[in-house]
């Protein structure tokens, strides 16, 4: 099974529809490994207030 995962560059915008952030996921590691780097990246960058 190999399916794609995109994630933002922002948080907290409900404005957002850019998701430029693209990997491409075919196994549990891969998962893994790609939701803890969005998840890293997320908490050090800026977030906008709504």
């Amino acid at each position: 099974m190999r399916f794609v995962l995109q994630t933002a560059n922002v948080v907290s915008d409900a404005k957002n529809c850019l998701y430029p952030n693209r990997v491409e996921v075919g196994s549990a590691e891969e998962l893994q490994e790609a939701v803890k780097s969005a998840t890293c990246a997320r908490s050090t960058r800026k977030t906008t207030a709504v």
